[in-house]
């Protein structure tokens, strides 16, 4: 038996070791740490403290999952994603446990299974070294990371899409004729793809609707198959579907009103367009590289409309990244859109074809939405693979161009890829290493469970602490703590007037940091205080 597994060993590609070796390097980057450095923000306690009430008996389970932005005109009613990410936590917290972190494994996992599942799709197009190449990147993407290291509907995208795209793909190269496996595989990839996010919930049935009609065209008994497809993915949302029926679809209705708000209003279809572009063009270098903000700036568009850019970014590193990624991407799709043209190989001008209309109907959904104001890329996670597919095909064609050049050009690509996102994480390491992660929009698991375990130990033998603070850390922070104390079997009550505390507990207020620490709070004297990172926390007499 032994023998048998040296064997095996000795006779495994070199670059199936070297794929495990960029899997193994992922995975530590997206473990390390993971409980203390888990971000848990406000929707992250709402999921928990749903998914915890299901575990111990105390709700029954939901028939829908979280609830997205106020839209349209319904200015009180939120559209609800379908509630296949809760069950998954739900899943999780009974079998390992319910904590935050525990709900957290399943983005987790799927964020791992995603990096050999991205090698194997890049592998039907491109050369394995060019895929090896992408793989290796997209394993130490700061922003593929980062969204893998918390509990939230919008992190296991990136698997279920390229899934989605996967099993399409076979049905496509089969014509028809594809295995059970890959039938399988579309309908659940789309039966849950959809209750990720409401952008999947539109774009994912459009993108298999017209593969369907257009192998329809070519094979009429091909409908079988996607029969079982779509019954898979209405299987997986029974539940929503007959709470749908029974409340007349009014969920559905919250969609139809347009996922966009009043933001938009007065700018030109030109502009929102070039606001769409720019977003596009800007993510797909910040996903890429890591450079720049998580936020688009739609600097693009502004200079397209001849708005005048500041002084502050008018050095030559600002117009070199600027200039830089948009070559990248409007030569990048020019490339796509000429290589699906020209490709004489049927499989590969399916896989182009496939590309192409998933991110032009992308960009569609993506033009409202957009210009409304929804500006993080978090919103352009469906399309995390485009940049990798860009770069793929301007390695290939500077192969084709000049073979001698292209193993330098991958050297120095893969190098300034790996450095950039490298320093990111670097960077974002050394901040949650200190304690400093948590500020006035983050909080994070680690950092708060030590000011909760200060709470605890500094309010004598009172079971109840009252806290209060400046108001967009009491915002951000309370909610956090609070759910953390519970689990101590502590009450943490939020303390709306300082000048009417009740004396039957102690009282801690939160405050940014500064150089300066404060003797009297709003005329109460401080009896105490710790920083923590980015706050400090006072204990009042």
């Amino acid at each position: 038996m032994l023998e048998k597994i040296k064997n095996k060993l000795k006779t495994t590609p070199k670059h199936v070791w070297i794929l495990i070796g960029i899997i193994l390097v992922g995975i530590f980057l997206r473990t390390y740490n993971f409980h203390d450095w888990l971000d848990f923000r406000l929707d992250q306690v709402r999921d928990a403290t749903l998914v915890g009430e299901v575990v111990e008996g105390k709700a029954p389970w939901p028939d829908f999952g979280p609830t997205m932005r106020k839209s349209g005109t319904a200015k009180d009613a939120l559209f609800r994603i379908g509630p296949a990410y809760y069950y998954m936590q739900i899943f999780s917290a009974k079998i390992f446990g319910n904590e935050p972190a525990k709900m957290a494994y399943p983005d987790l996992f799927f964020s791992i299974l995603s990096i050999p599942l991205f090698y194997v799709f890049l592998n039907k197009y491109f050369q394995r070294k060019n895929a090896m190449v992408l793989t290796t990147i997209y394993s130490f993407s700061y922003f593929s990371v980062l969204y893998s290291r918390f509990a939230w509907n919008p992190n296991s995208i990136p698997f279920f899409v390229i899934l989605f795209l996967l099993a399409l793909y076979e049905f496509l190269s089969g014509e028809g004729k594809t295995h059970r496996g890959w039938i399988a595989a579309a309908g659940m990839a789309l039966g849950i793809g959809i209750q990720l996010h409401a952008i999947l919930f539109v774009l994912l049935p459009v993108v298999a609707f017209l593969t369907f009609v257009f192998l329809m065209k070519k094979n009429r008994q091909t409908w079988k198959k996607w029969a079982v497809v779509f019954l898979i993915a209405l299987a997986l949302n029974l539940g929503q579907f007959v709470s749908e029926i029974k409340s007349g679809f009014a969920n559905t209705k919250i969609l139809l009103n347009t996922p966009v708000n009043s933001a938009s209003d007065g700018e030109s279809l030109l502009v929102k367009v070039e606001n769409a572009i720019s977003c596009h063009f800007e993510a797909n270098g910040y996903i890429l590289s890591s450079a720049g903000q998580d936020t688009c700036a739609r600097w693009y568009s502004k200079i397209m409309q001849g708005e005048r850019i500041t002084k502050l970014h008018k050095g030559p590193g600002f117009w070199a990244g600027i200039g830089f990624s948009f070559l990248f991407s409007i030569f990048g799709y020019v490339l796509l859109l000429f290589r699906l043209v020209r490709e004489k190989e049927k499989k590969k001008k399916y896989f182009l074809g496939l590309i192409g209309t998933f991110l032009a109907l992308s960009f569609l959904v993506m033009v409202p939405i957009i210009s409304s104001g929804f500006l993080e890329f978090r919103y352009l996670i469906h399309t995390f693979f485009a940049p990798f597919i860009l770069l793929g095909l301007w390695l290939e064609f500077i192969a084709a161009k000049n073979n001698k050049v292209y193993p330098v050009s991958v050297a120095l690509v893969l190098a300034f890829l790996l450095l950039t996102n490298g320093i990111a994480l670097r960077s974002k390491a050394a901040e949650l290493s200190s304690g400093n992660g948590s500020d006035d929009n983050s909080v994070f698991l680690g950092e708060a469970g030590s000011v909760v375990n200060y709470l605890s130990a500094n309010s004598g033998n009172s079971k109840t602490a009252y806290f209060s603070g400046e108001g967009v850390y009491v915002k951000n922070f309370f909610q956090p703590f609070s759910y953390l104390a519970k689990k101590q079997n502590f009450d943490l009550v939020q303390a709306q007037d300082l000048d009417k505390l009740p004396t039957d507990g102690a009282v801690f207020y939160i405050r940014g940091k500064s150089d300066r620490i404060a003797n009297e709070i709003r005329g109460y004297s401080v009896e105490d205080y710790k920083k923590f990172g980015q706050v400090v926390i006072y204990k009042l007499k």
